[in-house]
């Protein structure tokens, strides 16, 4: 098939170079030496027989010397016509493609140093520049197109205390929305990392730091190892204070529902209904939850199982685990 297509292809471009030597084979060559001949014949240019020629036979051949002459300077000037524009075409092309090529060149070149100059600005006197300068810095290296660079740079800073939770997860979303899908599945493992500490020590009721487009809606084009990941950090954002802690039921916990109900991958929207039926006994929509989890068909991923004995132990108004068991359960997810 593929063979087929590129010899169809072939002989298009065949066609198309040959066209215009087509047009002229018949519009001009054809008619003149057509013409030329019926000339001819009709003076008896061709009739051998006989011994002098006329005057009628004598234009009847300058008539035809004159048509062939014609027809082959009008052939030469189309060729060398053709030939010349097509070279000009040619040469503007190859200058357009080494344009856009230095161009390219030059503009990787300076992201590249901009990459560096920032990287430069975010560390200070062997530690990190202030964290509203580590933010900026890590911000023009998503736009620049360098969120991996970014992610790498974030996981050592937010571990260090370099940049803040806002600031964090607000650069998770730009490279949820920008990045490629190593980048999305990198922020996304992040977020689970760090997701118990997002709703803060101080911090009033009900606030957390979350990524903006994971608040509203549940974005499906992320890729499904990014999807899980942050399935489970809203679950751990969620069970990270206990229940008197949340002004009602926790947005996060309506977003589990959703992943449930529309996550492409079967799997992960079992795993989504393994966590509202841990829940559901809490929630205010209790009898509709039981219907819906029981419908979803699919496996539960592992990364759920040490999540849902806190789902249960948060519905019943525990008191949420230590800080150092929730980055246990994380880090052996990675």
């Amino acid at each position: 098939m593929a063979h087929s297509e590129q010899l169809r292809a072939r002989v298009w471009i065949m066609l198309k170079s040959a066209l215009p030597w087509l047009v002229l084979l018949v519009l001009v060559i054809v008619p003149v030496y057509f013409a030329g001949t019926i000339a001819a014949l009709k003076s008896g240019l061709l009739d051998f027989d006989q011994k002098t020629i006329t005057n009628d036979q004598y234009k009847a051949v300058l008539v035809f010397i004159a048509s062939g002459l014609g027809a082959a300077i009008t052939a030469t000037g189309m060729l060398f016509t053709r030939a010349h524009n097509a070279r000009t075409l040619s040469l503007q092309h190859q200058a357009e493609a080494h344009r856009k090529a230095m161009d390219k060149e030059a503009n990787a070149r300076l992201e590249l140093d901009t990459a560096v100059r920032v990287l430069e600005l975010i560390s200070y006197q062997g530690g990190y520049a202030p964290k509203g300068r580590v933010a900026g810095g890590l911000a023009t290296l998503v736009q620049l197109g360098h969120p991996v660079i970014a992610m790498r740079v974030l996981s050592a800073a937010w571990q260090e205390g370099g940049v803040d939770d806002y600031s964090a997860t607000w650069l998770i979303d730009q490279v949820f929305t920008l990045g490629s899908d190593e980048a999305k599945e990198e922020a996304s493992a992040l977020l689970r990392l760090h997701a118990p500490m997002l709703t803060g020590e101080g911090q009033p009721k009900g606030f957390f730091s979350f990524p903006k487009s994971l608040q509203t809606d549940w974005p499906k084009e992320l890729p499904p190892r990014a999807r899980l990941n942050n399935l489970v950090a809203m679950i751990a954002v969620i069970v990270s204070k206990d229940r008197n802690w949340w002004n009602g039921p926790p947005l996060l916990q309506r977003l589990i529902w959703k992943v449930m109900e529309e996550d492409p991958d079967r799997n992960i929207r079992a795993t989504a209904a393994a966590a509202m039926d841990a829940l559901q006994h809490e929630s205010q929509i209790a009898e509709q939850t039981k219907i819906s989890t029981s419908l979803v068909e699919g496996e539960v991923d592992p990364a759920l199982k040490d999540y849902l004995p806190m789902l249960r132990r948060w519905s019943g108004n525990r008191t949420r685990p230590g800080v150092n068991r929730w980055r246990r359960c994380n880090r052996s997810l990675r």
